[in-house]
């Protein structure tokens, strides 16, 4: 590493790369850093679930099962949406990262560096473990939900909204796409179904200041149990998501992704979010500021936010979900059409 760069950017996932593939072959030195092994790229504990929008950004050939529809169940409710597009496809996200990785290395201005984290952030330059000091002119956090740009940041702490999630990966399990809704089960969340490559996803998210998450993972284990569903061979994982947004632009210091809180706190979903953010600040660091992502992105996550309150209450949720299977049992297509481009 050379002691000063015109862009750090702390971590190598979605949104970091994203950023560093817009500055490659610019005539600004760029260092990426992250504190994982490169073989353990893209292992993060994800459904890896993308929607329509997301092609935008990916690849076909790095998708793998395409979903026509999902089915939705709240007690003895069911509802099949949408019955004329796809909705929603998987990824392979370790795939997906090591061909962005391939490409920003091709560049001459782009040094990507693993097992090696930052320490310590002052105004205008960082600290690393192995006790080298690097200078920056700008500072970009994609170091994901536990982000320690944005605790240097010092943001308002009614920003700090995380959701916690759990899943079991469950070996050879088949099915279809199935998302089920239990107030009281898994209040402000839901359970999903996800199948993906030769095994199934099967989880859900709370909210992290809901009372239910401190016994989350014992109700939803004897819930899966309940159903028959064997869990011997099964691998649990455990993260949290972060969706408190307060900004993504201080000065010269950027907030990405996850670090940004950018993801849904109503879907959990950020892989879009991580790619759109990442090519905006890339794109203001060049000075190139045309139309901002991050604010269309916004609109939509706020929108989608303003039912959380509904599903903090059973009564409310309940009144919430019933509302919202009328509607797709009318199978209106302007009204799906609305459904989709909300989510």
């Amino acid at each position: 590493m050379e002691n000063k760069y015109d862009v750090v950017i702390v971590g190598a996932g979605i949104s970091g790369l994203e950023c560093a593939t817009i500055l490659a072959d610019s005539e600004l030195s760029v260092l990426v850093i992250d504190k994982i092994k490169e073989s353990d790229l893209g292992n993060k504990v994800c459904a890896n679930g993308i929607f329509k929008e997301d092609l935008h950004y990916i690849n076909k050939e790095f998708t793998n099962s395409d979903f026509q529809s999902v089915l939705l169940k709240f007690g003895k409710k069911e509802a099949i949406f949408p019955l004329n597009e796809k909705l929603i496809t998987t990824i392979d996200r370790p795939k997906l990262l090591q061909s962005i990785l391939k490409k920003v290395r091709q560049s001459t201005n782009v040094e990507v560096i693993f097992e090696e984290s930052i320490l310590k952030i002052k105004d205008g330059e960082v600290e690393t473990r192995s006790g080298q000091t690097i200078g920056y002119k700008y500072l970009v956090g994609a170091d994901g939900s536990n982000s320690l740009v944005r605790r240097f940041l010092k943001l308002p702490e009614e920003s700090d909204k995380y959701a916690a999630a759990i899943q079991y990966l469950i070996p050879e399990m088949k099915g279809g796409f199935k998302v089920i809704f239990d107030p009281k089960l898994i209040p402000t969340g839901y359970i999903w179904y996800f199948p993906w490559k030769n095994q199934m996803s099967i989880g859900c998210g709370v909210d992290r200041k809901s009372k239910k998450v401190k016994d989350l993972k014992e109700k939803f284990t004897n819930w899966l149990k309940s159903q028959n569903i064997n869990l011997d061979k099964a691998v649990f994982q455990g993260h949290t998501i972060r969706y408190g947004y307060a900004g993504y632009k201080f000065g010269n210091i950027f907030l990405a992704g996850d670090a940004a809180g950018l993801a849904s706190g109503l879907t959990g979903k950020g892989i879009f979010a991580a790619f759109l953010s990442g090519q905006q600040i890339g794109l203001e660091i060049l000075g190139e500021n045309k139309d901002n992502l991050i604010e269309k992105w916004l609109i939509k996550k706020q929108k989608q936010e303003k039912f959380l309150k509904y599903l903090k209450n059973p009564i409310t949720a309940r009144l919430a979900i019933d509302s919202g299977f009328a509607l797709l049992k009318l199978n209106n297509d302007k009204i799906n059409q609305k459904i989709i481009r909300n989510i």
